[in-house]
Formats: structure tokens, sequence, C-alpha cells
């Protein structure tokens, strides 16, 4: 992809379809690889790559047991393809924390105001986007639009 061009954005998701000896992508940091074209030519063999295809190659790239050299990095420049979108990224694991939450979730009229609080047996309430999960980020209003959809 030339500089001049603006880079696409893909999934985790996305990326990660793609693991097979027809199309294989990798990702190296938020950078995506098609090395499709590449598997014959790796120098360790295509089922080495074939195993981590549709992942993160970061740890392999910089080894042990083998870290591979600025030339085998300037190499893999010519298969890349875009980048990997965080927000995309972000919001899948903010969905799996939701789906975690609605086996559990109830509305409870509040007794203060006309509002609606949603419970759960994981916590005390989840009040305007404001969770108080012990380990989990907190949930944004949106989570509460996902909650209601969900249901």
């Amino acid at each position: 992809m030339s500089p001049s061009v603006s880079p696409r954005f893909f999934s985790e998701k996305e990326v990660a379809r793609h693991c097979t000896k027809d199309s294989c992508w990798v990702l190296l940091g938020t950078r995506v690889y098609d090395v499709t074209g590449f598997l014959r030519m790796h120098p360790g063999g295509e089922a080495l790559i074939l195993r981590r295809a549709g992942t993160d190659i970061t740890h392999e790239m910089d080894g042990p047991p083998h870290r591979h050299s600025e030339n085998a990095r300037r190499w893999m420049e010519q298969y890349y393809i875009g980048e990997l979108d965080r927000d995309s990224t972000t919001e899948q694991q903010f969905s799996r924390q939701v789906d975690e939450l609605l086996p559990c979730v109830r509305e409870k009229p509040c007794a203060r105001s006309r509002a609606v609080v949603l419970t759960s047996c994981r916590c005390s309430r989840l009040d305007l986007g404001v969770s108080h999960l012990p380990g989990k980020p907190t949930l944004r209003l949106r989570a509460l639009a996902l909650i209601a959809l969900r249901k």
C-alpha cells in the first residue's frame, strides 16, 4: 500500500477469519499484513506461518527462538494492507462484557425518581452507565441501551 493512500481498517475478528492457505493474514502490533503470497517463500516453511495465521505475530518476530532481521521486517511491508481497528476491538470486548452481565440484569423502578435502575447479581446497581463491577471497566450509557435491546 502506498504511503499516500489512507489505510484500511480491519477488526480483530476479520483478521482472524483469514487463517488459511488461500487467505493468510497476520498482525504485527496494529498493522495488518496479507502474507498469502509469502507462504511458499518463508524460510521456516508455510506451516509455521499458518499456525499463527489470523493472530498477532509480534512475539514471533521479536523472538526467541529466532529474532527476525530488519531486512525481514522491511520485506513484510510489501504485504501491508491496513491497520487494526482499535475501536472495533474495544467494541468487541465491551460487547462481551455486556453479554456476561445479561443473564442476571434486572430492571427495578427507582423509588426516588421515575428512572429505571438496572440491578445485577454481580453488582448493586447500574445507573446512567456507571458500573461498580469489580475488575470490569466502567459501562457506558450505551451499555444500558444494549442491555435493553438484547432483553
